[in-house]
Order: C-alpha cells, then structure tokens, then sequence
C-alpha cells in the first residue's frame, strides 16, 4: 500500500512538470520569433536571455534620459542665474558713462592738463575697458565697444566729440516733449494717422501755437511792468541763488572772463556753473535775468555787465546768435559772414 501511494505521487509530480514543460513549450511557439533558431539553441533558454538583454537596453536608455534630463535641468538653473550685468557693478558703470559724457576740450579738469577730443576719447576707451576686465565683464564691454564707445557711436552721444561747441541740452526732452503734446492735443483721434495727414496737421495745427508763443515773447506785451523770464531763465536764476550761498572750499584756478574753473564741478552741471564761479562776480541784479542767455562757445554767459570797469574792456565777447559756430559740425552747412538765414519754421513741404 505505501509503495502504490508512493507510484501515485511521483505520477502526479510528472504530470505537473508535463504540465508545466507544455505551458513553456506553448509560450515558445508564441513568442515571435526574432533570433534565428540556430542561437536560440533547443531548450529555448535564449528567448530568456533575449528578455533579459531588452531589459537591460531599456534600463540603460532610462538612465541616459535622466542624466540627460539633470543635465538640462542644470543648464536651465544656469541660464536663470545668468546677469549680464551684476547689480553692484551698474552704478560704477554709470558713474563712468556720465564722467566720459561731462567730458569735453573746453572744460578744464580738476587740478589737470587740458585735454584734446582724440585723447579723451582714448583714455575714456582705456579706462571702460580696464573697468570691465578687472570685474570680469568681457560681455559688458563687447556691448559698451560696439554700442557706445566705438568711433562710430561715440560721436553720437559724447560732448568731446566736437570740440569748439558744447550743446544748450543735454537729453531729448524738448523734442519728446513736443511730440507728446502733437500726438495727446492735435492727434488724439487718430491711432496710424497716414504720414500725409501728420505732416498737414503739423503745419496747420501744432505750429501755429509755437509761432503765436514766440511773436508773444518778443513783442514784449508787458510794457511797464518787469519783463518775465521765460524758457531755461528761469531755472537758471534759481540754481545761480542756490550756489551763490554756498561757501566755496579749496583754491582752484577760477578764469571769470572765460567762465571755466578746474573744480571739477562745472562739467556735470546742467548749466555749466559752480560755486566758485558764481562768487566770483556780484549778485545780478533784476534786469540782467530777462538777459539771460546760456551760449554755446567760451564765454558761455553774457556778464560783461558784472564785471569791474577794469575788466570789461578786456572781456570777449560772447557768441553772435544767428551765426553760430556750431553749425559747422553738420555736413554741408556753410559758416560765415555770408551764411543765409535759416528759417525756424517750414515753408515749403516736399514729400518724398
């Protein structure tokens, strides 16, 4: 009897391996068949090596893709903290930007030897690029070389670019303005006026209250009563008061007759003034302000009427308006004695 229990279970165990040796055999036959028989081998164990070897290929794609992944992640922390300029290092730059601009041929440095426009220009190259190299900001200078201080663009924005003149002003605000209260009080109605309809409104519309201003300030309509200041006087006046207070500190070499001093302070002034300057002449009285005129060329104000009897005869006369010597800086403009008038406002209108 435990002989035929034993026969039975021997006889169930290789029914369960027949069993499972079909089920293999099954999955053999539908399993497709993409290795040749011939290195699959008889007992089908290269189909699991073959499963093996496509798990092993996905899992190395899988790791190439996240450290591809990483990689990119990294590249794009990278381009968020990218400055092209750190904060600490923009007011330095600013301050050399408006130390090169103040520059000019005319206007003496502190306690140094004048300066002609090429040599300006090379030491303010110079002394950007040392900046710039010094604190590692090679794209910094690439743009301030090719936007800036290059000779091309210097000439645009520098005061020393032309050396017999300095401009009245300094930024583009007059002509911004303008063209503000053209667009906000003539063309408020329209949004893409044609060229044509902007050029008569321009005519018709936005001049004739500047030409009415201009006849209005010369004609003097306040007879009998003190003459108003008007245009840059007034600002003048006010900062000519506020520096006439101050105690000056130190001796600089202060020429009144040409109205330069080598203070250092006179170049960044809006209007070419400074302590030493100021006191250096009496406070004006009340109807030179009306006067007041800032020129272009050395002297850069009128004040023959300030000065001693002794000095007055000795003094140069400022510049002649309605000739100026600036004039000669733009191309194909005549300068001298016979230089025809030029009109403030258009007559004739050609259209291109």
């Amino acid at each position: 009897m435990e002989q035929d229990e034993e026969t039975e279970d021997e006889n169930k165990d290789s029914g369960e391996d027949s069993d499972t040796d079909t089920d293999k055999d099954d999955d053999d036959a539908n399993e497709p068949n993409y290795i040749p028989n011939s290195i699959r081998g008889s007992c089908g164990h290269a189909s699991v090596s073959h499963k093996c070897a496509r798990v092993s290929n996905s899992s190395g794609t899988f790791m190439r893709k996240t450290k591809d992944s990483c990689e990119r992640g990294k590249q794009k922390k990278r381009h968020l903290a990218y400055e092209f300029c750190p904060l600490p290092h923009r007011p330095s730059i600013l301050r050399l930007l408006t130390k090169h601009f103040c520059q000019h041929p005319l206007l003496p440095e502190r306690h140094g030897q004048p300066r002609t426009s090429e040599h300006i220009h090379c030491d303010s190259v110079y002394e950007m690029y040392l900046h710039c190299k010094n604190n590692h900001l090679h794209e910094v200078w690439a743009y301030l070389w090719t936007s800036w201080y290059g000779p091309d663009k210097w000439k645009l924005w520098a005061r020393s670019a032309h050396p017999h003149t300095i401009p009245q002003k300094r930024t583009t605000m007059v002509v911004e303005a303008m063209w503000r209260n053209f667009k906000h009080l003539v063309l408020y109605l329209y949004n893409h006026p044609r060229v044509d309809f902007a050029t008569f409104v321009l005519v018709t519309q936005a001049l004739p209250g500047y030409r009415h201003k201009l006849l209005k300030i010369h004609s003097n309509a306040r007879e009998g009563r003190a003459t108003a200041l008007r245009g840059e006087q007034i600002p003048i006046k006010k900062t000519w008061l506020v520096l006439h207070d101050r105690e000056p500190r130190g001796k600089y070499n202060t020429k009144v007759l040409e109205w330069t001093c080598d203070c250092g302070a006179q170049k960044y002034h809006s209007y070419l003034l400074c302590k030493h300057l100021v006191r250096a002449v009496p406070c004006p009285p009340a109807e030179w302000w009306p006067t007041l005129v800032r020129y272009h060329t050395l002297p850069f104000y009128d004040i023959c009427g300030l000065l001693p009897l002794t000095d007055r005869a000795i003094a140069p006369e400022p510049e002649v308006l309605g000739n100026h010597s600036w004039l000669a800086r733009m191309p194909n403009m005549p300068v001298g004695p016979d230089t025809p008038a030029v009109s403030p406002l258009p007559v004739h209108i050609i259209y291109l």
